[in-house]
């Protein structure tokens, strides 16, 4: 059985890290080892999204993108009618 050694590090910027695939990132910089890392294994980290204010947020946009969708159709109509009118009396 080969043994594997995990170095945990930290980037002085972590802006500067790009990402490369499934989680792994790259940097330019000399990363630095953690002191004290606690890592534990098989543990589930929390998720960073707040889904019911991030639903509540959705359904807002939507809202809103329904009205901007509205008015857009009630000024088109309005032009359309004008152009009617127009034309009937010309």
């Amino acid at each position: 059985m080969d043994l594997v050694t995990v170095v945990a590090v930290i980037s002085a910027d972590p802006q500067d890290m790009q990402p490369i695939v499934a989680g792994l990132y790259s940097t330019e910089q000399q990363p630095e080892k953690v002191a004290c890392p606690n890592i534990l294994q098989g543990a589930l980290e929390e998720s960073n999204v707040k889904m019911i204010s991030e639903i509540s947020r959705m359904i807002k946009l939507h809202r809103i993108y329904e009205g901007v969708d509205k008015m857009l159709e009630i000024k088109h109509d309005r032009r359309r009618k004008m152009v009617d009118t127009v034309l009937r009396v010309s």
